[in-house]
């Protein structure tokens, strides 16, 4: 990989991060700001389970991520996390046609789990 490309991918990785390891915490600890923007997003009050759910795929996607960037195949892990995590929210926003500059925040986050996914992929 280019030294170009290296840094692309290692900026997406990034941020596909920091986004995961925020939403783990938030959703964890059931912060209200975390709730009401999810409720926002998908116009769905989410159950405990849904928030638990939630938090520990996105945890372990962060943690993943992270570990990726010393050992690429993490990323493949990281990145499907990721997907699994954004990919629904994204997908419901759609759904209930959500348009404009609200769907760029998982707009990005789905963007960046494809790019983890698939440097990852790539350097196996």
């Amino acid at each position: 990989m280019s030294t170009v490309g290296a840094i692309v991918v290692g900026v997406f990785v990034a941020v596909g991060l920091a986004e995961m390891a925020m939403t783990g915490i938030a959703a964890m600890l059931g912060l209200s700001s975390w709730r009401r923007r999810f409720a926002e997003l998908t116009r769905v009050d989410p159950p405990a389970a849904l928030r638990l759910t939630v938090g520990a795929l996105a945890g372990v996607s962060a943690v993943a991520m992270g570990v990726g960037y010393a050992r690429p195949v993490w990323w493949v892990i990281g990145g499907t996390l990721l997907l699994a995590v954004t990919a629904p929210i994204l997908v419901r926003q759609i759904a209930i046609g959500t348009r404009g500059s609200a769907l760029t925040a998982y707009t990005l986050f789905t963007v960046c789990g494809v790019v983890a996914l698939t440097a990852g992929a790539s350097a196996v």
